[in-house]
């Protein structure tokens, strides 16, 4: 395999896995809630949505999306939960 082909085919694999979306939505409401909100809510979140099954993957992608439309709407981070300074 030539050195070129070889670039090309990390570079995709790179895109790809950037383009992905978060493989994991509730690792990622996980983390919003951590950031943006006190210790007990980022302790229940996590202990409720870590190693998350199909259904509550659905969930967390939709919360998660919510989440950021708020934010985006409101023209800040953690608009939803209210940012603690966390």
């Amino acid at each position: 395999m030539t050195t070129p082909t070889r670039i090309s085919l990390l570079s995709f694999f790179f895109l790809a896995a950037a383009c992905d979306g978060g493989a994991d939505p509730c690792a990622d409401y996980i983390e919003y809630v951590c950031d943006c909100s006190d210790q007990a809510a980022c302790d229940e979140a996590t202990n409720t949505y870590s190693d998350a099954d199909s259904k509550l993957q659905d969930q967390c992608q939709s919360a998660i999306e919510d989440y950021e439309t708020a934010d985006e709407e409101a023209g800040t981070e953690c608009s939803t939960l209210g940012d603690t300074g966390a």
